[in-house]
């Protein structure tokens, strides 16, 4: 494990876009078999809290950890994380997987230690690079994963009766963090990658630079979430109305629609529409009983977070491996897949559509883990 001539601990991308894709088949497979009563898997979680923490700490935690062990060796200019250190970290992201799974076995003091110390665990590698290249204006991406872990064990304190169950205020709280450092990456790559592909082509009408409008729709989810702990409906659904409308803005100033040809691009502007979407939907399950809660939160995740988390991993892993950055067929596909499994999700009102949801998905994550699995794992 100490040889980083092994391709898949080489870099941080490889063994954690690898899990996360493996992982969102897998999870959502037993999800699946739970909400159909097909399986009764030995965790201490109900099924419903189960599905939210695994999608959030398994499936999403994966992701950000291989995009940020990327893409920090090249703030810092450092060596990237890999090797035995990069082994050990994703043997602690399964066990976690494991641990939680299995918590009804084990206990929910041997879960909770084994899940919550992956988040930390990288937190801490986060702090200890930064620093060490002085690049302090990258230490706040920290500050979300950082507050990731702590929700994380507030979770598993609950769980362990330390302290009043406070799952579900824990994981919307986590939810939010990572809509936030979806909105700040976000912000950072999709303009410029749009940009470079449209000068590249000699477009004269270019994405909006980074500025004060970008950082106030990024202020406004800060600003959300703690509007939301007030727990008034009215003022939520408000001020919920308020971030789609600054973050629609924000979305059309990139000016997506003029890279429709290259489905690398758009997938990206897509899964940047679910935000706005998403907020826009969660105003209404606020003010009206037209939408559920479930719906709106559905649209941030399995369409926000799960669809850009798609597009930068197919992305990452044909540039950092040195392939050209254009999605074929069955790339192209995966995307369409996953968009229907999310639009099945959000706006279907049934068990059939929540299955068909589910099948679309695992179909979607499946073809990326068949196609970049081997690119991941080998050169």
């Amino acid at each position: 494990m100490n040889d980083p001539g092994i391709y898949i601990l080489r870099q941080g991308m490889r063994p954690f876009f690898l899990g996360a894709g493996l992982y969102a088949v897998v999870a959502m497979a037993i999800w699946l078999g739970m909400f159909s009563d097909v399986i009764a898997p030995p965790t201490a979680f109900d099924p419903v809290t189960w599905h939210g923490h695994e999608m959030l700490y398994g499936f999403i935690a994966a992701a950000v950890a291989g995009f940020l062990l990327t893409a920090i060796p090249n703030w810092t200019g450092r060596l990237p994380v890999r090797g035995r250190s990069l082994g050990l970290l994703a043997i602690a992201w399964l066990a976690g997987r494991i641990g939680v799974y299995t918590s009804e076995t084990i206990g929910n003091l041997a879960a909770g230690l084994l899940d919550v110390s992956f988040l930390l665990l990288l937190s801490g590698l986060f702090v200890r690079e930064i620093i060490a290249g002085k690049n302090w204006k990258n230490l706040l991406v920290v500050v979300p994963v950082a507050l990731l872990a702590t929700a994380n064990i507030a979770i598993h304190g609950g769980m362990i009766g330390y302290w009043n169950d406070v799952t579900r205020e824990a994981l919307i709280f986590g939810l939010f963090l990572i809509l936030i450092l979806l909105s700040v990456i976000a912000g950072r790559v999709v303009p410029s990658f749009t940009r470079n592909w449209l000068k590249a082509r000699g477009a004269t009408r270019l994405p909006t630079p980074f500025g004060l409008f970008d950082k106030a729709s990024i202020l406004s989810v800060v600003i959300l979430l703690i509007i939301l702990t007030l727990g008034n409906d009215t003022l939520s659904g408000w001020a919920a109305a308020i971030v789609s409308i600054l973050h629609t803005i924000r979305l059309a100033r990139w000016r997506g629609w003029q890279c429709t040809a290259e489905p690398l691009l758009w997938i990206m502007h897509v899964a940047y529409a679910w935000l706005p979407i998403g907020f826009g939907l969660l105003a209404v399950s606020f003010l009206t009983d037209y939408i559920s809660m479930a719906a709106a939160l559905h649209a941030l995740t399995a369409g926000a977070m799960g669809t850009m988390i798609m597009a930068m991993m197919t992305r990452a892993t044909l540039g950092h491996s040195g392939r050209e950055l254009h999605a074929n067929a069955l790339t192209t596909l995966s995307y369409i897949l996953l968009t229907l499994a999310v639009i099945s999700r959000v706006f279907g009102d049934s068990e059939l559509a929540y299955l068909v949801s589910g099948g679309l998905w695992i179909a979607a994550f499946g073809i990326f883990s068949v196609k970049f699995g081997p690119i991941l794992v080998g050169k």
